[in-house]
Parts: C-alpha cells; structure tokens; sequence
C-alpha cells in the first residue's frame, strides 16, 4: 500500500474515532444528574447543594484527575458528615447515594459515643456494567471526641490516630463486601474531609496495595499529613488549602507526607492573581452559604507561625510524644473544642522538664496566645474587617480555621476557574523579613503593588497601583514582613530618611509549614534614600541590595537560624505600644483620682477637726488599701497573662509604690517623727527595687508559689507604710518637766 493511501486511511479512521467519540462524550455529559444534598457547616447550621454524578465517572481510568468526580466526592463526602452531638447519622446519606442508584446503604459507627479511637461512615454499593463500583466515605465533620485521635501522632511510621481509623475503615469495607457477597470486578470510590480524609489516605494507599479492587478513584479534601514512608499512587488526590492549617500537621520536619499526590487551592501568598480568582470562587460560596469567600491574611500568618513554634519546640514526633501527646490528648478530649486558646495555655502552662531556653519559649508562646485572642477581638470591630475577614455569626474556632471549611473548598471546586487557574502541584512562596525603621514598598515594574511605612501604616499610592494584586505585608515592633509568590516577578524597595542601619532575610517556603534560607540576615548600613531588591520569577534569592538614591555603606552576611519566637516577640512588642498608651492614661488616671481622694479627705478633716476633733486614720488607710489592692492583683494578672512583655506588670507595680509612698506620708504628716520620716522615704526605694530588680527577675514566672509570696510582701509594706500612723510625736521635755 502506498504511502499516499496510508496517509488517507489514517486521516480517515481519526475523523471517525472523531465522529464517534463527540456522541460519546455528549451522551456522557448529557448523563450527569444533579442530586440535592443538605449537609451541616461548622456553625452547625443546615446548607443545601446540587452535587452532580454519573455512571460514566467510573468508567475511565482513576489516575486521570477528573474535576467531575471532585465535585461529585464533595457530595459523597458532604452526605456522611453528622450535626454535632447528634447520635445518629441525618438521613443525607440517604439522598445522595440512593439518588445515585446505589443500593445496601449502611451507616457505621453512629449510634456510638464518640472517642479517639471510633469512626463513623457510610458505605453502599451498585453494578456499573461488568463491575461493582462500591462508594464508602468516613465522617469528616461532627465526629467530635474522635478530635483526639487527630492528636494521637506516635512515633512511628504511620500517624497513629489515623492509621487506627484506617483500620477500622478497611474492616468496614472488607465486612461489606463478604456480608453482600460481591465478587467479581469491584472497583472503590473513597472521599472525605480533614480527620476522615487522612484516615482514607492511609486505608486507600493499603486497598490499592492488596490489589483486590479493579480500580480505586481516592479524592480527599484538607488532608493531613499521614505517614513518614508515603507512596506516590496517581489515584489518590489530596486536594489541601495552601494555609489551611489542618492540612499543615503533622509537620513535615517531623518528616510526614501524605500518600498520593497533592493539590493546593490558591492563596494570596502563593498565587499573584489570587484577589482575581478570589473574587470568581466568591460568587459560588455566596451561592453555598449566603457569604463571601472570607480572606484573613494576618490571621494565616499567625496560625502559621504557631505551627512553627510547635516544630521549634519539639523538633520531631517523639518529643511531641514525650512532652506534650498525652496531656494535649486529655483536655481537648474532655474540653469543647470552641476553647481553644484556653486549651493551649492550659497544655503549654503544665509542661515541665523544660531547659531554660524552652521555658522561655514556652512564656512567649503563652503571650501570644492572649495578644491574638485580644487582637483579634480588637479588629473585629472594625466593620471592613467583618466584611471580608471575620464572620461575627461563626465560633471562635469557625473563624480561626475558616481555611479549613468545606463549604470554602466547595467554593473554588464549584468555581469557573479551569483545572489550570485552580490547582497547583506545590505551592512556594518567599518570605521577606525587614528589621528596622524602614518603609517597604512592592513594585512590579512602574506599577505599585503594596506597601508599609515603619509605623505600621499601609502605603497608598494613586494612579499605579494594581487593585486586582493583593500581596501580604504586616508591621510586628521593628520588623516588616511579606509573602511573595513565587512566580512572578517583584521589586521590593526599602526606603530610609535619614542614615540609618537595618537587617533582611529571605526565607523560601516550598512545601507548606517548611521554610529554608540560603544565607542568613543581611545587616544594611546606608545613607538616607531608596534601595531595591529584585526577585526574579522561579529564582530562589533576590539579587544583591542595590542603590536607587542614597548609598550603601556596608552589606553583611551572618548566619543565623530564624527563630519563631523572635518573630512572635516582634509582634507583642508592637502590642506593648498599646500596652505603654493605655498604662499611661490608667497611670494618668488613679493619680487623679488619689489627689481627688487626698483632698476631699483633707477637706472633711479640716471640717470635722473643728467640730468633733480629728477624725480617724481609717478614713485615710481604707482607700489606700482599696486601691493598692487593685494594683497588686493588676501586676500579678499581666505577670501570669502577658510575662513576656514587662511594660504590662511594671506599670501596675510602679502604681502600688505610689500608693505605698503617698500612704506613708499621710502619716508622717500627722505624726512628725525620724521613723516615720525613715519609712516614708524609704518606700519610693523599696519600689525602685520591686521595679528595677524584681519584676525583671528570673525569679517572677507564672508561679502561685511566687504570686503569694508577692501578695505576702507588699501587705507586710502595707502594714509597713500604715505604722506612721500610729507612731507618735515624742512630748517635748520642758513641755514633760513643767506638767
């Protein structure tokens, strides 16, 4: 046969497959039904969903992604999750998988009390042709006291609470197939969210290994991390949020992965077109649950650098094993999950065995704790933030873990974007870190993309700036901090008025929660004016500072690991502003209101002397003691509550030496002694002490031990203070002879 006729013949056959293949394919979306489901959201309130599926999903190959079947495990998954505190399962289940045709429903482990080690799910099944296609997902929402068993890492290969559920999974699957008698080709369609999802990562990866089942489709939502030794199965996705902080632990410097391959969502630190995409899947969670796709960069960042604390503090699993396991498994089991920041200072305060390093980390960690739970009570005042960010009809926690709800994965699933604009096989971002009083600036070429001043305030500039570009900057003390993509192009201008030195350090992020940097902290020496570093797209380091105004006196490197405890530090120094502000006017205040009180009661002393005669010390002593009470118990409180920033106890203890001192003088002025003059004087040293030496001492801690013994001290100088009182003018001795 000639070459020419070949050539003809295979140009036929294509316009046939061709012919044939488009009814194939019209038929096959002409095939997709859309079933309603209600499922339950974090606020425990009811939402409704079409969610689609069709027989033909399961005909192909599972280790082609479809966005299909993504969408149709959200509806699997959504059907088996459960209100919490409910005991039996609602019957969504039900509408979903017999909407589907699937037959022999059964809903396992609901009719259980919950605990660490249960798990509840929904399994069914139907024939597709020459095969059973068997549909199995575990509860991923509302399993409550199971939330231990996410806590329960070990030490071994396996994450331990979730290879436990693996195995309760696949005995599920294992029972059902021998209860129904299936044989022949079965091929398994498994999907959940966050705990269910890790624990379908594990069970998948080993019903895959077994090689009983004909095919097995895996696509899971906010998944955690699983296991030390993964396998790279192309039919298992993890679809993970890029700062959903569920999908960030175990921590991958305890060396956990998950098995399969990882898909991550956009995010504003990872993505330069993320406001636009954003905005797109925002129109869906409208759709879903009557709310905008809320955004809280700062609140990310925060979570993020807890995550790095705990790999700081324990740098592998069994550390966290030894140390902190147990006791974070024993309240979170019995405590409500809504009480989170009092769970972690409650597990962070009990610690021991800790060397003096860690123990100081630990009274930051502490600190930070309660500057975020009162920061973010402070911004969600503002009606902007409540917008966009915060979600005053959601817990606590809802909002603190908003990148961890289904309905938000639902949202960018559900979304227009294409498979391309949606997903990334990793994510990178890099890290720049400023120390020092400089304003940073973020260009991209002539266009303005985001700045801060060195007074914590944003940069604006009209008529360059790219509105659908939002990139990440926060001002903590002296230091500024961005998050740039990695993959565009950016430069970032450091601009000083006068002489002035600071230090940067850039820090890559190319697997979530790890960071990693080349060289160190730069420290910068320079004349006033504009400097510039240049990130260039898919490049791990910025080119060498350079001049645009002003000139560089001198750029050196020094190696030193980044501390998260550094970074938390910064950020409660910036809070301490407000701290010193506030402790200022308090100060301002109770001196008022003690001159106020000093002279109504020498005014009703004055009165009352030329009526009944003096009139008693009590009228004095009592609301001395009143408020020096107020002010011990204010240095006590900011010492167990904020010990780390010291401006918070001294202002209150600076208060109580006044008190003590304008005490002792009252009663030096009605008695006129040297002992009470001593006492008198020697109360303003005795604060000078309690100021300069104690309160900045190793010995102050959040101790009962040491509080009392606190308390016991300054009532002893209360006593102290309120003897002038009673010491008496000695008589004069001719005033005694002539008597």
């Amino acid at each position: 046969m000639s070459k020419c006729k070949i050539k003809i013949l295979s140009i036929l056959v294509t316009v046939l497959l061709l012919a044939v293949s488009v009814p194939l394919i019209s038929r096959a979306e002409s095939d997709i039904q859309m079933i309603r489901v209600p499922f339950f959201a974090p606020g425990m309130w009811e939402m409704e969903w079409d969610f689609p599926y069709s027989d033909s999903f399961f005909l192909e190959s599972s280790i082609t992604f479809s966005r299909d079947i993504a969408k149709a495990s959200m509806g699997l998954t959504a059907s088996a999750f459960r209100k919490s505190g409910a005991s039996t399962v609602p019957n969504q289940y039900e509408t979903y998988l017999s909407g589907a045709g699937f037959k022999d429903l059964k809903a396992f482990g609901y009719d259980q009390p919950t605990t660490p080690h249960t798990l509840s799910g929904v399994i069914g099944s139907k024939t597709i042709q020459d095969f059973t296609l068997i549909a199995v997902s575990p509860c991923g929402q509302g399993y409550e006291k199971e939330w231990g068993g996410n806590l329960n890492v070990g030490d071994g290969e396996r994450h331990a609470g979730f290879s436990e559920g693996a195995e309760i999974l696949k005995n599920e699957i294992y029972a059902y197939i021998d209860d129904h008698h299936l044989t022949g080709k079965i091929k398994l369609w498994i999907s959940s969210f966050s705990r269910g999802s890790a624990v379908s990562n594990l069970a998948a990866a080993d019903l895959i290994a077994s090689g009983r089942f004909e095919d097995v489709f895996a696509y899971l939502f906010g998944v955690p991390r699983t296991t030390k030794k993964d396998v790279n199965y192309a039919n298992i996705i993890n679809i993970c949020g890029a700062y959903d902080p569920v999908t960030q632990v175990p921590l991958e410097s305890w060396d956990y992965r998950r098995n399969g391959w990882d898909l991550y969502l956009p995010s504003a630190a990872t993505d330069p077109n993320y406001t636009e995409k954003r905005a797109r899947a925002s129109l869906t969670c409208e759709a879903i649950a009557n709310d905008v796709l809320r955004y809280d960069p700062k609140m990310d960042y925060q979570l993020h650098l807890i995550l790095e604390f705990v790999g700081e503090m324990f740098p592998d699993s069994q550390s966290y094993k030894e140390l902190l396991q147990d006791k974070i498994m024993g309240i979170w089991t019995e405590e409500k999950t809504d009480q989170i920041f009092q769970i972690l200072s409650s597990v962070f305060s009990s610690l021991d065995d800790l060397n003096r390093r860690q123990e100081y980390s630990r009274e930051v960690f502490l600190d930070y704790l309660l500057y975020m739970l009162t920061s973010t009570a402070q911004t969600t005042k503002d009606a902007t933030y409540r917008e966009d960010g915060w979600n005053p009809d959601q817990s606590l926690p809802a909002n603190l873990f908003r990148e961890h709800s289904f309905y938000g994965y639902m949202s960018w699933i559900f979304s227009d974007l294409t498979d391309e604009q949606l997903f990334n096989m990793g994510f990178s971002t890099q890290r720049l870190s400023v120390f020092g009083d400089v304003d940073v600036e973020i260009w991209q070429g002539d266009t303005f993309l985001s700045g801060m001043d060195h007074n914590g305030l944003p940069i604006t500039k009209s008529g360059v700036t790219n509105e659908n570009v939002s990139l990440f900057a926060e001002r903590s003390g002296s230091a500024t901090t961005v998050f740039l993509p990695f993959k565009s192009n950016y430069q970032v201008r450091l601009i000083c008025d006068q002489p002035s030195s600071f230090s940067y350090r850039v820090d890559g992020c190319y697997i979530p929660s790890t960071y990693g940097t080349s060289d160190g902290y730069h420290f910068v020496a320079v004349t006033g004016g504009t400097y510039e570093l240049t990130f260039t797209r898919l490049v791990q380091d910025p080119s060498p500072l350079t001049a645009l105004k002003g000139q560089i006196l001198n750029d050196s490197v020094r190696d030193h690991e980044y501390s998260t405890v550094l970074a938390m530090q910064l950020q409660l120094e910036s809070g301490s502003n407000l701290i010193r502000t506030s402790s200022a006017l308090v100060f301002m205040s109770v001196l008022l209101v003690l001159l106020l009180a000093c002279l109504t009661i020498a005014i009703v002393h004055a009165v009352q002397k030329k009526k009944h005669g003096p009139y008693s010390p009590w009228y004095v002593i009592v609301p001395h003691y009143l408020f020096l009470l107020l002010f011990v118990w204010l240095t006590v409180y900011f010492t167990d509550t904020l010990y780390t920033v010291s401006q918070a106890r001294l202002i209150p203890a600076v208060i109580s030496g006044l008190i003590l001192f304008l005490l002792a003088l009252r009663g030096l002025i009605r008695n006129k002694n040297l002992p009470n003059l001593l006492i008198t004087c020697s109360m303003p040293l005795i604060a000078v002490l309690n100021v300069l030496l104690y309160q900045r001492s190793e010995i102050v801690g959040r101790n009962l031990f040491v509080n009392l013994i606190y308390y016991a001290c300054m009532a002893l100088l209360a006593v102290v203070s309120t003897a002038t009182f009673w010491i008496q003018k000695e008589p004069d001795k001719a005033q005694t002879v002539e008597t």
